[in-house]
């Protein structure tokens, strides 16, 4: 697994487009999509990006203080 963040998305299984019909989940920090076991409930290896999965991702926002 590349993708070493602990937060990501809920599962998804999209009914339509490249991934439909397999349950993944995306890193909400990396955007780093991987796959997803419901009956384990665990998460698998990183799936390769599709054109449509391929968004940017902004870094954090810097807060300074005053």
């Amino acid at each position: 697994m590349s993708c070493r963040h602990s937060n990501h998305t809920f599962p998804m299984t999209p009914k339509l487009g490249p991934r439909e019909g397999q349950t993944y989940v995306a890193c909400l920090e990396c955007g780093v999509e991987l796959q997803y076991d419901w009956a384990r409930m665990r998460i698998g290896k990183e799936l390769k990006p599709t054109p449509s999965s391929r968004v940017s991702v902004l870094p954090k926002p810097v807060v300074r203080a005053a």
